[in-house]
């Protein structure tokens, strides 16, 4: 009985995909060399001009590095996964962007998990990371004292904490000093002769949150002689609508205040809005602070003063710290502070009915 004919699948029409040897060939090289020439780490082994050579034919070819086989070779996935809170929030895109483009520099490939303030998602993310490979993380997430840390050491995943810190000891950290930009806040405003300032509060849980918050009590006990009296309500999440929530609230129970420093900008844009819908006019009733200096702060009416947090720093100093961990090279410190700064706009005014005298008020 005649055999009956075989159809063509797909796949046999198909050109066979150009691999490493055929490169070194086109070239006139050892493949090792090719090797050298397509890792941004080992490219300083050879001369500029066979690199450029080896290039050329990777063009010609269409050649494209079989990204699992090379991992499988070296152990290495060339990835790290970096996990922030909420990718909506102007804060976070600068610090993935940093860390991204350090890493792009050696030849990994970024993973970005979003774990949108979900109780539970953050250790749904760094698992699924860790499983996946990843050989190291930048975490914008950790919450204080958080027990994820304690996964991420256990699953020997070199780790690096960011923007927030998470207090321990056993991974390091990279984040502004909140404490001090917000004491900065308090002093521009009573240098202004504000006396009645209140706090819109981050959430407790969070460095960023109780940090700040222990900046603004702390500069205003060290100013209760001349006379600043502090108000505080603190809103569940750095968010617009807390910041509404939040400035009702104050109203309510502080309606002497004449300024406002809130822990960040999202929060101050919302007290902001509360204000405009009350009647209430910033910065000529009430002065506003934010704390972040997000992206189109200065767009908004009135532009917002704020303490910058410089997250293009933050992203690339955490870069070169999992770098390092990743290499197991030695760090000289593994808790980086950043320190922030006034930025001065329209939304902070000078009280009316006040004559400032107190020079040693000014921020240092």
């Amino acid at each position: 009985m005649p055999r009956k004919p075989t159809s063509k699948t797909a796949s046999s029409d198909r050109p066979s995909r150009a691999t490493i040897i055929d490169v070194a060939k086109l070239a006139g090289v050892h493949w090792s060399t090719v090797s050298r020439a397509l890792n941004p780490e080992k490219r300083h082994l050879i001369s500029p001009e066979m690199v450029e050579r080896v290039e050329a034919c990777v063009k010609e070819l269409g050649y494209r590095a079989n990204a699992l086989a090379s991992g499988l070779r070296t152990q290495r996935s060339r990835t790290i996964g970096v996990i922030v809170s909420n990718l909506g929030d102007p804060v976070h895109p600068p610090i993935v962007r940093a860390i991204e483009d350090r890493f792009a520099e050696i030849g990994y490939v970024t993973l970005v998990g979003n774990t949108d303030n979900v109780p539970g998602r953050q250790a749904a993310v760094i698992e699924r990371f860790i499983r996946q490979g990843v050989e190291g993380l930048a975490v914008a997430t950790f919450a204080r004292c958080d027990p994820a840390v304690d996964a991420c050491i256990e699953a020997n995943v070199p780790t690096v904490a960011v923007f927030r810190d998470p207090e321990s000891d056993l991974i390091p950290s990279v984040r502004v000093d909140d404490a001090r930009a917000m004491e900065i806040a308090v002093r521009h405003l009573a240098a202004r002769g504000h006396r009645r300032i209140a706090h819109i509060a981050g959430p407790q849980n969070v460095s960023t949150g109780y940090g700040r918050h222990r900046g603004f009590s702390n500069a205003c006990r060290a100013l209760a002689r001349d006379g600043v009296v502090p108000a505080i309500v603190f809103g569940a999440e750095f968010t617009v609508e807390d910041g509404e929530i939040a400035c009702a609230e104050l109203l309510r129970s502080h309606p002497d205040i004449t300024a406002i420093a809130a822990a960040n900008d999202m929060l101050a844009i919302g007290a902001l809005r509360h204000l405009q819908a009350r009647g209430i006019r910033c910065p000529d009733d009430i002065s506003i602070i934010g704390m972040n200096n997000m992206q189109f702060m200065d767009a908004i009416a009135p532009a917002l003063t704020t303490i910058l947090t410089p997250t293009t720093e933050l992203g690339a100093q955490a870069a070169s710290l999992l770098i390092a961990l990743i290499n197991e090279t030695p760090i000289k410190t593994s808790r980086v502070v950043l320190k922030p700064e006034l930025i001065e706009r329209a939304s902070v005014a000078r009280l009316r009915s006040t004559i400032h005298r107190d020079a040693d008020l000014a921020p240092s």
